[in-house]
């Protein structure tokens, strides 16, 4: 018995480390998505609530709709990613930052103002071009949008 549990934490802590790993280097956001469930969840089962002897409400089906052309570039570890990017005229970039300190993206005509922990900052890009973009904390970071 006592092998059979320290197996089954033995699992436990290597499908948290490969979960953890996976959303540090990759878009695998699962813990950011099992948060917005439950949350979702427990909105739901709020709004949804009727005393006894009362039919509840069906729950409506959230729909999102994503504009046609949209990019996300992620700020993590000091870096823009991906960095090189190419696009179609009127796409709308989002910088997001993942850090945990404030950064400043910065075009030649243009910059993003403070873009804190877990916030973003959108721009759409209406004229063909390259657009070079960096951030002054970020020693060396920068990027390129190349606007088609």
């Amino acid at each position: 018995m006592k092998k059979i549990i320290i197996a089954i934490l033995v699992i436990i802590v290597i499908v948290t480390a490969v979960v953890l790993i996976l959303q540090k280097f990759t878009n695998f956001k699962l813990l950011s998505y099992l948060k917005e469930a439950y949350r979702d969840f427990l909105n739901r089962g709020a709004k949804n609530y009727r005393p006894s002897g009362q039919e509840s409400a069906v729950p409506k089906v959230k729909t999102y709709s994503a504009p046609a052309n949209l990019l996300n570039i992620f700020i993590r570890n000091s870096k823009f990613l991906p960095n090189t990017n190419a696009v179609v005229v009127g796409t709308e970039v989002s910088w997001i930052n993942e850090d945990t300190v404030v950064h400043i993206v910065k075009g030649n005509d243009w910059d993003s103002g403070e873009i804190a922990a877990g916030q973003k900052f959108n721009k759409i890009f209406n004229q063909p071009g390259e657009y070079q973009y960096w951030c002054d904390s970020l020693a060396g970071a920068q990027g390129k949008i190349i606007v088609k």
